[in-house]
């Protein structure tokens, strides 16, 4: 495929849309193998991103993007009850708050602009992982011990003599072993070389799937396999690992989201979705610690405050500013308001969280 000729499949929808089976969007069919795609990776993740309906599938407060093979359906924050249609606007503030929140890593905001403007945020993902893997290599993967077992030819390592005697009853040439080895050949590059596997089954973009075959041509041979979340806990961060975090910090959003496609074998899917409700309070966390670094250091800001409220059960207020001896309650709430004031339960409950918590005053912080 020629690269410079290569024109993404993008469908752009809002949090909280319905897509229906057979809608055309920008020119580009939601497809029954679409649907069932995603029917699947709902299932697999407890229904946590949307809502299947009836030959349809509606969206919940999570954006970013779901790519199923050659299609991209790119979720966008609504920010306004009057619906604004300018989907680059709307992709640049929802890039500006992932890049605030530490997200994504990104050293110029203008040139990842410039990238989205024909492509998702997906796209972004992967090209900031593959410059991470990209610089890694330059400056060669580490080496770490670990244990082997092996049917060797000469002695090294604790001879482990069960299956020495079953596999060399007849062969005193060889020996089984259990030895140590320093090679690449351990969980972080393991995670990593997963990381660029799946972008092979997934990438449909020529100029991507090129790097990440160069990539892959340069890693030494590597165990493969299967990654799970108790995989990234079982990593030991030293000085000698800490140019990794980035990478595998990609590489976690990357393989634990992949849902493949056994049975077809075309519409392997793979998702990066945020939680909106969590990145807007870390995006309004993150602005208020800013203002208490750089201006007044009489002020502080506190997140996610937990008291004890009655029988076990806990109050938890998103953020507690105190300034000069006061408390300030402020409480986010990614919702767009349909009249001019708050609702009644939102004035409830930071009516009770100013009680509970002795605060001066409360705030509703709304988009």
């Amino acid at each position: 495929m020629d690269i410079t000729s290569y024109q993404p499949k993008r469908i752009r929808v809002f949090e909280h849309q319905v897509l229906r089976l057979g809608a055309v969007i920008d020119g580009v069919v939601f497809s029954k193998n679409h649907l069932r795609a995603l029917a699947k990776f709902n299932e697999q993740h407890q229904g946590k991103f949307f809502q299947l309906l009836h030959r349809a599938v509606k969206f919940k407060h999570y954006v970013g993007a779901i790519q199923i093979g050659h299609l991209t359906i790119e979720i966008l924050p609504k920010i306004d009850r009057f619906q604004t249609r300018n989907f680059d606007f709307l992709q640049g503030v929802l890039l500006d708050m992932l890049r605030y929140c530490k997200l994504i890593k990104i050293e110029s905001l203008s040139d990842a602009n410039l990238s989205l403007k024909k492509n998702s945020i997906l796209k972004l993902y992967f090209e900031v992982f593959l410059k991470a893997l990209e610089s890694l290599l330059r400056k060669g993967l580490i080496k770490k011990y670990r244990q082997k077992t092996a049917n060797v030819k000469s002695l090294k390592g604790r001879l482990i003599f069960a299956p020495h005697l079953e596999k060399n009853y007849l062969r005193k040439d060889r020996f089984f072993t259990a030895h140590s080895v320093y090679d690449s050949n351990h969980l972080i590059n393991q995670i990593l070389f997963a990381a660029l596997d799946v972008l092979s089954q997934i990438l449909v973009n020529p100029s991507l799937s090129e790097r990440v075959r160069k990539l892959r041509s340069y890693f030494p041979e590597m165990d493969k396999i299967r990654i799970n979340a108790a995989h990234f806990d079982r990593i030991k961060w030293d000085r000698s690992t800490v140019d990794y975090r980035n990478a595998i910090e990609l590489a976690r959003l990357i393989t634990l989201n992949y849902s493949p496609d056994i049975r077809m074998g075309k519409h392997h899917l793979l998702a990066i979705l945020f939680d909106m409700n969590l990145v807007f309070e870390e995006y309004i966390y993150r602005q208020l610690a800013r203002l208490a670094k750089v201006a007044d250091a009489r002020l502080r800001v506190t997140r996610q405050v937990r008291s004890t409220f009655w029988q076990r059960r806990k109050l938890q207020a998103d953020l507690l500013v105190e300034y000069q001896g006061e408390h300030y309650i402020l409480d986010t709430k990614w919702k767009i308001l349909k009249s001019g004031g708050p609702q009644i339960e939102d004035l409830k409950q930071i009516f009770i969280y100013n009680q509970h918590f002795q605060a001066r005053h409360g705030m509703l912080i709304y988009p």
